[in-house]
This record gives C-alpha cells, sequence and structure tokens, in this order.
C-alpha cells in the first residue's frame, strides 16, 4: 500500500483552498449591484463640453450661491447672494448619493424672497451628498457642485 506523504497533501490542500477562496469571492462581487453615475453615461459624457463651458461661466460670477447643511434644522440650504437673487430664476437641485443610486433626488429651484431654498433631509440615509445646482436666468445656465456630509 502506498503511502501520502503529509507534504502532497499539504499542497493539495492549499491549492484547494485558494481555487474555493477565488471562486466564492468571483460570485460575490459578480453578484454585487454596481451603481453608474448615471444609466446614460456615454450620452452625458458627449455633452460635457456644453457642461465645462457652464462652470467656466458660473466662475466668473462675481458671487456664487452657496450650498450647505444645517445640522440644526437637518436641511440642506441653498442661498444666493442680495445680486444674485434680485432677478427671476429657473433651475434644479439634484442631490447625488455616491453609494447608493436609490437615494438620488432631484427638487426644483423654488427661492424665497430671502433668496434661499431649504430642502429637508431629516428621512434621508445619512453621509456624504453631493448636491448639483443648474439655474438659468437672462437666458444663460450655471452650475455648482458641493459636497455636503449630513448627520
Amino acid at each position: 500500500m502506498t503511502r501520502i506523504h503529509p507534504w502532497a497533501l499539504g499542497i493539495s490542500i492549499t491549492i484547494s483552498a485558494f481555487f474555493v477562496t477565488v471562486v466564492s469571492v468571483a460570485l460575490y462581487f459578480g453578484t454585487q449591484p454596481v451603481d453608474m453615475v448615471t444609466s446614460d453615461y456615454y450620452a452625458n459624457d458627449l455633452q460635457y463640453q456644453k457642461k465645462i463651458d457652464v462652470i467656466r461661466r458660473t466662475e466668473k460670477l462675481a458671487s456664487k450661491p452657496s450650498i450647505r447643511y444645517d445640522e440644526a434644522s437637518s436641511d440642506c440650504v441653498v442661498s444666493f447672494s442680495d445680486t444674485l437673487h434680485s432677478t427671476a430664476k429657473t433651475g434644479s437641485i439634484f442631490f447625488y448619493r455616491t453609494n447608493d443610486s436609490r437615494c438620488d433626488f432631484s427638487k426644483s429651484l423654488n427661492v424665497s424672497h430671502a433668496g434661499a431654498q431649504r430642502i429637508s433631509m431629516q428621512n434621508l440615509p445619512k453621509g456624504i451628498w453631493i448636491v448639483k445646482l443648474e439655474w438659468s436666468e437672462d437666458g444663460k445656465s450655471y452650475y455648482v457642485e458641493e459636497r455636503i456630509f449630513t448627520r
């Protein structure tokens, strides 16, 4: 009767364990959802030069709108300076959650007479949000993006 050497058995067990680990990791990561920035990523990429032009136009403004998180009220506050909120504007505020696209949502821009808009984030997941503000006035488009952290 032949005897199995311990080192041969050890090598066989190690190779088998490595194979099982690789297959398990591949199956696990294969079942995880993949959230892209947008579902129509390639179409948006073609429009990116227009967005760059809008960002450059926004950078030339004397005062830009501010986007901040108010911890006391759990609100996101978008405020325009006196010179910016004196004219009528239309636009939208998009809230992008980097780790879960199901939480993304959009609000239309509705600035009060004081030049601010408050969006409640009380029932939303805590963490990092990217707030994208797009607005137009006098026939020109503008864009501001801010990262906020909710607690």
